[in-house]
């Protein structure tokens, strides 16, 4: 009996001592999975705010063509109005007018016809 009792305690000490690397060995896996994990959330993490930066880049850029586009617009605007206020200056007689045609030929270098 006491033989048993003997090799009892060592057969227990085996197992307990097998469970206990095993739930080591677990812990050490579990921690290795946990760390990789926290790694891609803080690369997840990292990304997101370089692409934040991209966002707020993109909206202010969106933002000043915004208002270049309303300045076009309102110089569009202006410049329709001119449009049709335009009163054109014309020359009061055929000699006056016969002048000028002359005049802008010679500028541009034709020679007028003998």
């Amino acid at each position: 009996m006491k033989t048993i009792k003997k090799y009892f305690m060592w057969i227990l000490l085996g197992i307990g001592s097998i469970f206990g690397i095993f739930i080591w060995l677990t812990k050490l896996f579990n921690k290795k999975k946990i760390d990789k994990i926290d790694k891609q959330i803080n690369d997840n993490n990292a990304v997101v705010n370089n692409a934040q930066g991209h966002i707020e880049a993109i909206e202010e850029q969106k933002e000043d063509v915004k208002e270049v586009i309303e300045n076009r617009e309102q110089v569009i605007k202006d410049l329709k109005e001119q449009k049709e206020n335009i009163q054109p200056e014309t020359p009061s007689t055929v000699s006056e007018a016969k002048e000028n045609i002359v005049n802008k030929t010679k500028r541009r270098g034709r020679k007028p016809r003998k």
